[in-house]
């Protein structure tokens, strides 16, 4: 779970100083992936993660973060969480596809600093439901597929998954092409 507390003084920019670390860290880890996924799977494939690090290197979308911290008063991970909540939200609301798929890339940095500041570890979990099976030969049945979830894929034993948002043109669909993962997206109710 998140945890959010309240902040004062020179607390205010100790959070600041954390969440400044976090994006330099999560920029440079975009970067490196940029470049994996580049000599792994291709040019347009990398271009997803330069697509991330730009938007993670917006400064409005930063200065909107660290304002949170000042007025809400509240630690990196909950003024991270407003902001970018947000920032998906609105993109969701855009009635252009494309665009609305976008709003993946703001959840999947909100995922990544907020794994940075440890609070969350961006993994495909399986525990606790009885149709929840791990093993060989098996298909991902998800609400939706990050990028950096679906090159986690282990290839050798996913047949393919299924994920309620998404399309043909979002990020994990492109990647699941070029890793040869067949994939269903945009199933309503799917999980």
């Amino acid at each position: 779970n998140l945890p959010i507390y309240k902040v004062s003084g020179e607390g205010i920019e100790k959070e600041k100083a954390r969440l400044r670390q976090a994006i330099k860290i999560s920029s440079q880890q975009l970067e490196d992936l940029k470049n994996d996924v580049f000599q792994r799977l291709g040019k347009p494939e990398a271009e997803i993660f330069v697509a991330q690090k730009m938007i993670l290197e917006d400064q409005a979308l930063q200065n909107q973060m660290f304002e949170a911290i000042e007025t809400l008063k509240q630690n990196a991970e909950a003024a991270a969480t407003y902001t970018l909540d947000d920032w998906e939200s609105q993109l969701s609301k855009v009635d252009v596809e494309y665009i609305k798929e976008r709003a993946t890339d703001i959840g999947e940095i909100k995922r990544r600093l907020l794994d940075f500041l440890g609070n969350m570890n961006p993994s495909l979990q399986c525990a606790g439901e009885s149709h929840c099976q791990r093993g060989k030969n098996r298909i991902i049945i998800a609400k939706e597929l990050t990028p950096t979830l679906t090159l986690g894929l282990d290839t050798e034993h996913t047949l393919g998954f299924v994920t309620e948002h998404g399309g043909v043109t979002s990020h994990a669909a492109i990647l699941a092409r070029a890793l040869g993962i067949p994939a269903i997206t945009g199933i309503k109710g799917i999980h």
